[in-house]
């Protein structure tokens, strides 16, 4: 459900400095790339959620609206994003507020 996904809380693109870097959450610098479409994001959480995995980096999805469930699928949001391009080639997790 793309809806148990939770929002970046962040544009990409904000504040260049000219080298790449852009500012995310707490004004940590990131790539201006980050965070990614969301659509893509998504797919990609979903994909990982089918597999229980992120690169080989264990997941849990869960669906159910409890605080351990919400902090399990942010938890594997974050492994996501983090392997969004690979194993250990995607956004830092300061491109979100989560």
């Amino acid at each position: 459900n793309a809806a148990l996904v939770p929002e970046f809380g962040i544009q990409a693109g904000q504040q260049p400095d000219g080298t790449g870097n852009c500012i995310g959450n707490n004004n940590v610098k990131i790539p201006c790339s980050c965070p990614p479409d969301r659509q893509q994001f998504i797919q990609k959480v979903q994909a990982a959620a089918a597999a229980g995995n992120s690169e080989g980096v264990p997941i849990k999805f869960p669906t159910d609206n409890s605080s351990q469930s919400k902090k399990d699928r942010i938890g594997a949001s974050i492994i996501v994003l983090q392997n969004l391009n690979g194993k250990g080639v995607g956004c830092p997790a300061a491109a979100t507020t989560f």
